[in-house]
């Protein structure tokens, strides 16, 4: 077996486990919110995320599912530009298995930074580790769309 089809039939596999509708772990958080920015920034810090939320049963992982054939949950961190500092937010994203085009719906202009992926907590990336998994696995799920 050739090394692209290997890298087809793994990307297929990873697909085809997103499509079963596996609860897909996202970190979910906004560097607006108070006592967030210390963990949500541009960068995520697991380490400095307060105790007090596990005290109080709270998290900032959430589990996303989707309940439609057509939906593909994912993660997303996007970086906004507002009053000249920059939001970083993680959270569940649902995009439709057909877009072949991720982060693409309209927004106010605002927007640095946009990331969709696939695996558990992969949101906490930074942009650089980021990219490189959108160009690994967009083509991938491209090649799913084409094969359905």
């Amino acid at each position: 077996m050739s090394k692209s089809t290997k890298l087809f039939v793994t990307g297929l596999c990873l697909i085809a486990s997103i499509s079963f509708n596996e609860a897909l772990e996202c970190y979910h958080c906004s560097s607006e919110t108070i006592g967030s920015e210390q963990f949500c920034g541009q960068v995520f810090r697991e380490d400095k995320i307060p105790e007090t939320l596990e005290r109080y049963n709270l998290s900032v992982v959430r589990s996303c599912t989707s309940t439609s054939e057509h939906l593909i949950p994912t993660c997303r961190k996007i970086e906004e530009k507002r009053n000249g500092n920059i939001i970083t937010k993680r959270f569940c994203f649902y995009t439709n298995k057909s877009d072949s085009i991720f982060c693409n719906e309209p927004h106010d202009g605002s927007r640095e930074f946009c990331q969709d992926c696939f695996t558990n907590k992969c949101n906490s990336a930074s942009q650089l580790i980021a990219q490189q998994l959108g160009f690994i696995l967009i083509p991938l799920l491209i090649a799913k769309v084409t094969l359905i």
